[in-house]
């Protein structure tokens, strides 16, 4: 995930995507991966939607957050 050119941070409305792609079991590979790029610039709202599924992942999911 990363912040659209025309906003200035990231949004709730991608965070719940990510959720639900992280929700559905990977269907040819057996992880899944999250990058979400400068996570710094999340939005409250999406920092509080994202906090359980970081908590709790998935046992096939990697979530990497980065703050460049």
């Amino acid at each position: 995930i990363e912040k659209d050119d025309d906003k200035k941070s990231i949004g709730i409305d991608k965070i719940r995507e990510a959720i639900k792609f992280l929700q559905e079991k990977p269907f040819e590979l057996k992880n899944k991966y999250l990058i979400i790029e400068q996570a710094h610039l999340l939005t409250h709202e999406a920092q509080n939607s994202l906090l359980k599924t970081l908590e709790e992942p998935p046992i096939y999911a990697d979530i990497r957050l980065e703050m460049v």
